[in-house]
């Protein structure tokens, strides 16, 4: 006798669908940030082969914080980004958000120069925002500070690679631990 159709195993989706994919990718760069490995490290292991980094900030700032306000576009530009932050600050990262705290939005749109669609934007490749924080220190003068920042990946490519990862932080935070004191030219 055949059982009911009710009493059938049921049988799941498979967990790596689109979003948790990008969730996972994303998650595992910012626990990765607690214990860095070197800068092309991660970028093999969690970036496209053509990362991009932004640092959202005043371009007025770029004097004293020049990883600020500038898209580092490549393999090279993302390593120099790495260089660059080190020698102006040192971070000490808080743990890595859960899990669910990344918001994951698997159709978002995306804006390009060469492709048009629908009021100049495509079909993305999906969004992930997440918030962190941690101590920052400036490594001139030895202020440190903590600080929430705002992290936001997109472009990723089909096996969940980051293509481009944005920042939005405390730069105002930054530029006064940076400083020595010295009143500003004109000021």
């Amino acid at each position: 006798m055949d059982s009911p159709k009710s009493l059938q195993p049921v049988v799941l989706p498979p967990t790596t669908d689109r979003a948790s994919k990008l969730k996972a990718t994303c998650h595992g760069f910012a626990k990765a940030l607690e214990a860095p490995p070197s800068p092309e490290k991660l970028c093999s292991r969690f970036f496209t082969s053509s990362p991009k980094i932004t640092e959202h900030g005043p371009e007025w700032a770029r004097e004293r914080l020049p990883f600020l306000a500038k898209t580092y576009s490549g393999s090279d530009e993302f390593v120099k980004y790495f260089k660059t932050l080190s020698e102006v600050l040192s971070m000490k990262p808080d743990p890595a958000p859960a899990s669910h705290q990344f918001a994951v939005q698997v159709d978002a749109f995306r804006e390009t120069e060469d492709e048009s669609q629908e009021n100049g934007h495509v079909r993305g490749s999906g969004l992930v925002f997440v918030q962190g924080g941690g101590e920052f220190k400036s490594v001139k003068t030895g202020k440190s500070w903590k600080e929430t920042f705002v992290w936001k990946f997109s472009e990723f490519d089909q096996d969940g690679k980051i293509g481009h990862w944005e920042i939005w932080a405390d730069p105002l935070s930054a530029w006064n631990a940076v400083s020595d004191g010295q009143a500003e030219a004109g000021a």
